[in-house]
């Protein structure tokens, strides 16, 4: 479980690939101790969010709707790899 699942994930949603479940859920993980330590970050939040969408449904369409912010999501779970905070 790290945050380097919930960057590839999010590198491989903005790159209009779907991630494996495996990535998905270690990442999601690794995200919710990150988000209830850090208060509210608005992209981590949505990077959360976007990764509970994609294990619930698997599905194209989450990638249709989500590409656009994937990358800045990853780029906000980048940001707290490096700096160990979110903004």
């Amino acid at each position: 479980m790290s945050l380097a699942n919930a960057f590839y994930a999010l590198e491989e949603l903005a790159e209009g690939r779907i991630p494996d479940e495996g990535h998905v859920l270690r990442g999601l993980n690794a995200l919710d101790p990150v988000l209830l330590q850090s208060g509210h970050d608005q992209e981590l939040d949505e990077a959360a969010e976007l990764l509970e969408l994609l294990l619930a449904t698997g599905t194209a369409s989450v990638l249709t709707e989500a590409r656009s912010h994937a990358a800045a999501m990853a780029a906000a779970v980048r940001r707290l790899m490096v700096d160990g905070r979110a903004r």
